[in-house]
């Protein structure tokens, strides 16, 4: 189920998705733990930044992470 999460959360940022429509989309529709999903979701944001995904096209409420 992480690599599930971490793909959609890693094209979610890719396509300036906010974080809560992500989450609501993989713990509350799928059924993803919340802990499963915040290192998903932690992961998928360092390696979009490494992978040269630029800061302001992130959405700003992926900065809670």
């Amino acid at each position: 189920m992480y690599d599930f999460a971490y793909a959609r959360a890693l094209e979610a940022i890719a396509m300036g998705e906010t974080l809560p429509r992500t989450r609501d989309y993989l713990v509350d529709e799928n059924g993803l733990g919340a802990e499963t999903f915040k290192r998903a979701a932690t992961d998928a944001l360092r390696d979009a930044l490494r992978q040269g995904v630029e800061r302001e096209d992130i959405d700003p409420s992926w900065r809670l992470l």
